[in-house]
């Protein structure tokens, strides 16, 4: 009767077994997916803990990364905006974004980055950040006051924007030119502020040397 229904058409060859098989009920499968080469990815996480956040030992800040990563030195790196998740460390920098300019985010496999063993720490990041507040001690608590050191990575755009760096509305960078400083496109620049006083957040801000019209 097969032979009927199905020819053989060449040697070997058998009907589909499931020709007219219905299931009542779904057949659970797993599925996995295997790149065809060793190409590396970016590995990306998310950081869970119920820890207290405040006050804040040492925190490091990415800006506009997918996730959160540890760098070669071992620092756990927070990407910024946090995830819209139930789990996951959450802290708010309220930070203020010229409009029309926001965060950004590419892979930085096949790119160097001088200046750092990292380089996708300078392939997220945020344009026209103006200003932001970050949590450190929560006063309200009785938390005492404390002495931060803290660093800010840039990389350069294409053309020259002077811009002067407030901490604790204090001018720490006057007129500062990060093309200029790094010498070329692709170099990472680290600024270092030590000695700031912090009663609840440390209070950063970018001020361009020349308004910016939108």
């Amino acid at each position: 009767m097969l032979d009927k229904y199905y020819p053989r058409k060449r040697p070997g060859y058998d009907p589909e077994s499931s020709s007219g098989c219905t299931c009542s009920f779904p057949v659970r499968t797993t599925v996995v997916l295997a790149p065809e080469d060793n190409e590396e990815v970016e590995d990306w996480s998310l950081f869970v803990d119920n820890c207290a956040l405040t006050p804040v030992r040492h925190l490091a800040i990415n800006l506009g990364a997918p996730g959160d990563k540890k760098g070669v030195n071992g620092t756990l790196w927070f990407g910024y905006p946090r995830p819209v998740s139930p789990a996951g460390l959450k802290f708010d920098i309220r930070e203020e974004i010229m409009e029309g300019m926001g965060y950004y985010s590419y892979d930085s496999k096949n790119v160097t980055v001088q200046g750092t063993n990292d380089p996708w720490l300078f392939t997220n990041g945020c344009v026209g950040l103006m200003r932001c507040n970050i949590p450190l001690i929560d006063d309200l608590l009785g938390e005492d006051p404390g002495i931060y050191t803290v660093r800010l990575g840039f990389i350069p755009t294409s053309t020259s924007r002077n811009f002067s760096v407030r901490i604790q509305d204090n001018i720490v960078f006057d007129n500062l030119d990060i093309l200029k400083e790094a010498g070329s496109l692709n170099k990472g620049i680290i600024k270092e502020i030590k000695g700031v006083a912090v009663e609840n957040a440390v209070a950063i801000e970018l001020v361009p040397a020349v308004k910016i019209l939108i």
